[in-house]
């Protein structure tokens, strides 16, 4: 309420900024106290647009940056007191002034259907469009300002935000996975307020400027800033950043539009994915994953992937890029952290790719080669005979310590059960696919009268 933002406002611009820094932390736990309780209740009270709302407000104060500039002071004083003494310290100091700005990012907008202006989410998007075209100076300018908040108060909010983005339910039909009827564009307009659609579209570029300032040190070329908070808070801010990442995906501009919210230049919504966020993605990772793979550039690119990447794209983005996947895949061998990110994936793109529109064969042979030592099952015996001399095992590539907090993985025990999981539905998916040049001999000899050839998946099984 109004009293609330007084009291707020005077802690702020009062002089004990030790003070102002606990309340700010203490208000951002008790929002995420309060939201995690209404949060859980089966029906919470709280409307569609406000929870897109919230989401947006959250993640500009998490995204929020301070920057102090020291200028000099062109104001003339007149009038001075004379029991002031002036000496050359505070001649110094009344020449230089100190200026804090706070700069918050452009984190996202929120469209809505039978609004025909959206003017807040058309200047969104411009804003959005004018942030990523920065120089690099200006983007290494940019990176290098710290967070506004302090640590306490950003984990209790990230929480909040995670905790919300989570939720599948009530935030679907605002999502890039929403479906819109071809038979809604033809409602009558005398509808009430209650047809109306959402949809919530978040900036990714922002994401992965808050994830940089986060851990710089996923640019191998840069390292971390100087630790101001404990290693636990740091391990575990780091790790509700990616959770968020991952929970955000869902809200990427993909192109999808509810009905009668814009128009295109032939004056039609386009009502169908084009896959802009994910090639923008791909652009920006594809030169590391097929031409760097001797650095651990490759290994930073496939986590960007691997987090930012909408699952849901056309099956015919993912018939263009399958075969690069595949192509970096195979040029690093014997990588446990590596081979988990592509089956993860792989795993995404099953479920969008049209049946029989490509050739599972690499993939499924791929799968049945690695997943004994993925799994690591004991394969080996001692021969008395020693013309056959026992060769070591070959070594392994792993990711730095530093990245492994990006993969997601808890424990061992836990990546060895997401490695089960997603080997186990690639496998089964992929074992009943025939090879294209297979499914026409078939096909033949069912029609000569045969009996017909066996799949080659089964072949590849036996």
């Amino acid at each position: 309420d109004d009293e609330d933002g007084n009291e707020d406002a005077e802690g702020i611009i009062s002089n004990d900024h030790t003070a102002a820094m606990i309340s700010i932390v203490k208000k951002c736990s008790r929002v995420h106290s309060q939201l995690s309780t209404l949060i859980s209740l089966k029906h919470n009270g709280i409307s569609e647009f406000d929870l897109c709302r919230m989401i947006l407000h959250i993640l500009k104060l998490l995204s929020a940056t301070v920057s102090i500039k020291e200028v000099e002071d062109t104001s003339k004083g007149d009038e001075k007191d004379d029991d002031v003494v002036m000496n050359d310290e505070n001649i110094e100091k009344n020449k230089r002034q100190r200026i804090v700005s706070l700069q918050f990012d452009d984190v996202g907008y929120i469209l809505t259907s039978g609004n025909s202006d959206n003017s807040d989410a058309n200047n969104g998007k411009q804003k959005i469009e004018e942030k990523g075209l920065l120089s690099l100076d200006q983007l290494e300018e940019d990176l290098s300002l710290s967070f506004a908040l302090p640590s306490p108060a950003r984990e209790s909010l990230l929480s909040v935000v995670t905790m919300i983005l989570s939720k599948k339910g009530p935030l679907r039909p605002v999502s890039n996975s929403s479906l819109y009827p071809e038979e809604e564009e033809d409602i009558d307009d005398d509808k009430d307020s209650s047809c109306e659609r959402n949809m919530l579209i978040l900036n990714w570029r922002a994401l992965l400027r808050m994830l940089l300032r986060t851990a710089p040190y996923l640019n191998e070329h840069k390292v971390g800033t100087a630790p101001s908070d404990s290693t636990y808070r740091q391990n575990s801010v780091l790790k509700r950043t990616v959770n968020l990442i991952r929970h955000s995906r869902r809200f990427f501009d993909q192109g999808l539009r509810p009905p009668s919210c814009s128009k295109d230049s032939e004056g039609k919504t386009p009502s169908s994915i084009d896959d802009r966020t994910a090639r923008a993605i791909w652009d920006a990772v594809k030169s590391d994953l097929l031409y760097h793979t001797h650095s651990n550039s490759c290994f930073r690119a496939v986590i960007i992937l691997y987090l930012f990447q909408p699952s849901r794209c056309t099956s015919k983005f993912y018939l263009e890029v399958m075969p690069f996947w595949m192509e970096s895949w195979n040029s690093v061998d014997r990588c446990p952290e590596f081979d988990f990110l592509w089956l993860v994936m792989f795993c995404r793109a099953r479920k969008y790719v049209e049946p029989g529109s490509y050739d599972w064969g690499p993939l499924r042979r791929r799968l049945l080669t690695q997943c004994g030592y993925w799994l690591q099952i004991p394969v080996g015996g001692v021969s008395a005979d020693k013309s056959f001399p026992r060769a070591s095992l070959p070594r392994s590539r792993g990711f730095p310590a530093r990245l492994k907090s990006f993969v997601g993985s808890g424990s061992s025990y836990q990546e060895g059960i997401d490695f089960v999981s997603k080997v186990s539905k690639l496998v089964v998916f992929t074992v009943g696919k025939d090879d294209n040049s297979s499914m026409v001999s078939s096909e033949l000899g069912s029609a000569a009268g045969g009996e017909g050839s066996m799949s080659s998946g089964a072949k590849d099984i036996l």
